[in-house]
């Protein structure tokens, strides 16, 4: 869990997807329905992501499968976000 110098949670996490495409119909809901991401009534914020050394797929073309999630509240768990992105696709990780 990424936290604060105090021990207090960043409230931020990764979910990755095990193909490019769940991650990106994910981020299209997202962006459609934002009020279906939220726990705790805090509504969260979700982007692409992809470590820089594996953003290119071969032939150029960019593959993201990770999904940057904060805003989260405080004391928000790893199987929570992931029950938050499972109906979504497989998921292969998930972690505050």
């Amino acid at each position: 869990m990424e936290t604060f110098s105090d021990g207090k949670s960043r409230c931020f996490g990764f979910v990755s997807f095990d193909s490019a495409e769940s991650a990106t119909l994910t981020l299209t809901k997202f962006e459609a329905n934002k009020d279906d991401f939220s726990l705790q009534g805090k509504l969260f914020e979700v982007f692409l992501h992809q470590p820089k050394a594996n953003r290119r797929a071969e032939g150029g073309e960019n593959k993201f499968t990770n999904l940057f999630v904060k805003n989260f509240p405080a004391g928000t768990t790893d199987e929570q976000l992931h029950s938050m992105f499972a109906e979504h696709g497989e998921i292969m990780s998930a972690q505050v």
